[in-house]
């Protein structure tokens, strides 16, 4: 996989890609959730998850109150934050669409272009790689804020009984 990073840093082992411990922590961070979305969803490629992260997440977003969407945002590694906050308009009230097809569609218009994807499969998917990083207390919070169909979206698993992805941060 391609991390983007500079070749001068390549192969380093005393000196943090960045120079910036937490910024390197967080890119880490960011990597393991690509990566699991990825493996997860058997993506053919890392870029493909990078737009089921941020469709789903922003199709989530847009349903939250401002309240809900900051505390959400604050629970995510600092660049899956950036995915997440981008063109986020906070004036605007959350969506008010309850049915499941709706969500749906939004996740699906943002993989336009991406190949066939099942926004259902998709959207599974990268919500399970959120319960294995932030907290259960936290996703239930999220859930109730969302409408009925889109809270059926969540895997009926829980990260207490399926295990946490061995390479992931504690949780936030």
């Amino acid at each position: 996989m391609d991390t983007g990073m500079d070749a001068r840093y390549q192969g380093a082992t005393t000196m943090s890609a960045t120079g910036n411990t937490g910024f390197d922590s967080s890119r880490q961070e960011g990597i393991l959730w690509i990566k699991e979305i990825t493996d997860g969803l058997q993506l053919k490629d890392s870029q493909d998850a990078y737009y089921a992260l941020r469709a789903v997440l922003q199709a989530l977003r847009d349903r939250l109150t401002e309240k809900e969407a900051v505390k959400l945002g604050s629970h995510l590694p600092m660049l899956v934050r950036r995915i997440y906050f981008e063109e986020w308009r906070p004036a605007a009230k959350p969506l008010d669409e309850p049915h499941l097809a709706q969500f749906l569609m939004q996740v699906s218009k943002e993989l336009t272009g991406r190949g066939p994807q099942d926004p259902m499969r998709i959207t599974r998917g990268v919500l399970r790689v959120l319960g294995h990083h932030i907290a259960p207390e936290e996703i239930a919070e999220i859930k109730r804020s969302l409408p009925a169909e889109v809270r059926e979206l969540w895997p009926a698993e829980s990260a207490a009984t399926e295990g946490r992805h061995p390479d992931a941060h504690p949780r936030r």
